[in-house]
């Protein structure tokens, strides 16, 4: 088995990155909409130039956010590939996939929004079967609850996403433009809270893989 500890640990703080910086998207989104709603947009800046600013530095925190969160889910799938891979190598022979299709169920992840949840739990139930075999004494933990829950999230945030970015197509209003930036301020809490959610799974999940790999290492 390789052992995947600091892997996992160098996804978990990604993840709790992203979900901080998430934090700070969410703050320069409202104080945008506090902005834009006690003026008309032309007075909302004492200046050009103050927008100007205000705007290279959200695009700069936006690019090192975007940088960080790709580097966060490239690393996440560099662990889960491992996770995985190591389920044959403790010596289960019955995983269900290959070790790229269950990295490719999270990189495409929307021809079956389940499946990568799903193989999360095989990870989950088949290092624990195979903690009891080895190790009677063991006691399994569920996860089923946290993945679920992570589950319903992403499906939730994809569908308000279509549905806002539907609903925004032919909306050139003001109003409008305001109302669209407080659902996104709903999709950012979302986002933080997957991000979260996700570091947590990570994190349980290496403990139970960790303890595989010093029990099959020891046997």
């Amino acid at each position: 088995m390789k052992n995947n500890k600091s892997l996992a640990s160098t996804v978990v703080i990604l993840f709790v990155i992203v979900g901080l910086m998430q934090v700070g998207t969410l703050f320069f989104s409202f104080r945008e909409i506090q902005e834009l709603s006690n003026h008309n947009i032309e007075g909302a800046y004492s200046s050009i130039y103050e927008y100007q600013n205000r705007m290279r530095g959200i695009e700069v925190y936006a690019f090192l956010s975007n940088m960080i969160e790709l580097t966060a889910y490239v690393t996440f799938l560099c662990w889960f590939y491992n996770a995985y891979a190591n389920l044959k190598k403790a010596g289960i022979n019955y995983v269900s996939h290959s070790n790229s299709y269950a990295v490719w169920a999270w990189i495409i992840p929307i021809l079956n929004l389940f499946k990568s949840f799903q193989l999360t739990k095989e990870v989950v139930d088949k290092s624990q079967n195979r903690i009891m075999d080895l190790d009677e004494g063991y006691l399994p933990q569920n996860l089923n609850k946290s993945i679920n829950t992570c589950w319903i999230m992403v499906v939730s945030h994809f569908i308000l996403s279509i549905g806002i970015f539907i609903w925004g197509m032919n909306k050139n209003t003001f109003e409008a433009g305001i109302l669209i930036m407080q659902l996104g301020g709903v999709l950012n809490i979302v986002m933080i809270l997957i991000t979260l959610l996700l570091a947590f799974i990570v994190y349980k999940v290496s403990k139970i893989e960790e303890h595989l790999f010093q029990i099959v290492n020891n046997s």
